[in-house]
């Protein structure tokens, strides 16, 4: 099973073009840089490169994780209503890390946000003590199945000015859309 991760990850177009734009992306904020791939209702982590303010915990290569918390909110933000309406149904009551709960309108007025400005942010939604900052890449298609995400300590200094880093992000995500033609 290894062995076919590691040739999934080798041959990946993803996950080939995204380790400089990461690189790159680490080293301007500080904060560990991510590629996630949606993967049918969840999402898969297919690059990382820890910044010099890594995170407490460890998020291995081909992870799955949830398209209503962090950056798969980007991914989510992209799928047509049915299949939010389906995601939504799936995973029912939405609670964060933190005991914050979140309605089903709510959750849909947030995806609505997230499409019309370009990026996500989570803080404590899947980890206590963690902020991210997600944006979509999206294909010559207009179609988007990645997101780029910057994650750290939400101590963090560059967390201070969101909008700064939002373009980081956002940059990054075009970069990584350019590379991947």
């Amino acid at each position: 099973m290894l062995f076919g991760a590691h040739a999934y990850l080798a041959s990946n177009p993803v996950a080939v073009a995204a380790p400089l734009v990461l690189q790159q992306l680490a080293a301007a904020t500080g904060l560990t840089a991510s590629v996630f791939v949606r993967a049918g209702n969840s999402r898969a982590v297919v690059a990382r490169v820890e910044g010099k303010d890594p995170l407490r915990y460890v998020l291995p290569i081909g992870q799955r994780l949830p398209l209503h918390l962090g950056a798969g909110k980007v991914l989510a933000a992209h799928m047509d209503d049915a299949e939010v309406e389906q995601l939504l149904d799936r995973i029912g009551d939405i609670t964060h890390a933190d005991g914050r709960s979140m309605t089903r309108t709510e959750f849909l007025a947030e995806l609505a946000t997230v499409r019309a400005q370009g990026w996500a942010e989570s803080t404590d939604e899947r980890v206590v003590g963690a902020t991210s900052i997600a944006a979509p890449v999206v294909g010559s298609d207009g179609v988007c199945t990645t997101a780029v995400q910057i994650a750290g300590p939400s101590t963090s200094a560059m967390f201070e000015d969101i909008h700064a880093v939002t373009i980081e992000v956002r940059q990054a995500a075009t970069a990584l859309a350019t590379r991947l033609g």
